[in-house]
């Protein structure tokens, strides 16, 4: 039952943070930035957009789950979907992170040539599991037989998982003791703090061996759910920060 309440409970807040992931997509959307780092602002909104549609995916295969549906083809379906727009949302955000660092656009295509074979990558991995089926467990999915991958195979998917992130977010932080004024720090401090700690608990999890617990879907629901908040507040600050430390909203800043 406890399981039962859980699961419940983490679909709610994927459901929540599919709206919340899309609201500051579009919010980040509607910044007006001109010059070379355009494209770094849209890819860094449409990176909170394709997160919240990878959350309504899983909101969505929840529902089958509830209803009972075990269809293998589905389930592959749906699920090579989500690691598509998983991994064009990770392409937008290092790229932002890049060259926010950088000041070069030259990494698009090098990245997405990186996140594409990664793609790729998965979908081996999915393949040669050889599932037969899949079997609902709470309000989610396991494929039958469960691919049984070598630690060296999970060390590796989960490095280029979060590593790429992780170092980008470092980057990042770096440009805090490199600029002036109040706003900018304020905006690259919590960008950085926000995703090295996102990013970093699930990296934490999975060295821990604690990813697949029912709880651990919970905390990390809502540690989603604040980070979407955080990088919300780090361009449109609260109105206590704004007058407490003079942080301006978004305007004349068009690189952090």
């Amino acid at each position: 039952m406890a399981v039962d309440a859980l699961s419940g409970i983490k679909l709610a807040l994927s459901a929540a943070s599919a709206g919340v992931y899309a609201y500051v997509g579009v919010r980040l959307w509607s910044r007006r930035v001109e010059g070379p780092g355009r494209l770094a602002a849209k890819l860094f909104a449409a990176w909170w957009v394709l997160l919240g549609a990878v959350s309504a995916l899983t909101v969505g295969l929840g529902l089958f789950a509830a209803a009972g549906v075990a269809d293998l083809a589905l389930y592959l379906t749906l699920i090579e979907i989500e690691f598509l727009i998983l991994c064009v949302a990770l392409w937008a955000l290092l790229y932002y992170l890049v060259y926010v660092l950088t000041g070069s656009r030259r990494a698009v295509a090098p990245l997405a040539a990186f996140y594409a074979l990664f793609y790729v990558w998965i979908l081996y991995l999915i393949t040669s599991a050889h599932p037969q089926g899949v079997k609902i467990v709470g309000l989610s999915y396991q494929l039958d037989p469960q691919p049984d991958a070598s630690p060296v195979v999970t060390t590796a998917l989960l490095a280029l998982l979060l590593g790429p992130v992780l170092l980008g977010a470092l980057g990042y932080f770096r440009l805090y003791f490199r600029v002036e004024g109040r706003t900018q720090r304020y905006r690259i401090g919590l960008i950085a703090i926000t995703l090295f700690a996102w990013f970093g608990s699930s990296g934490a999890a999975a060295v821990a061996g604690f990813n697949d617990e029912a709880w651990w879907g919970v905390v990390n629901s809502l540690l989603g759910l604040a980070a979407a908040v955080s990088i919300f507040f780090a361009y449109q600050p609260p109105a206590y920060v704004r007058r407490r430390w003079g942080i301006a909203a978004v305007g004349e800043e068009t690189r952090a």
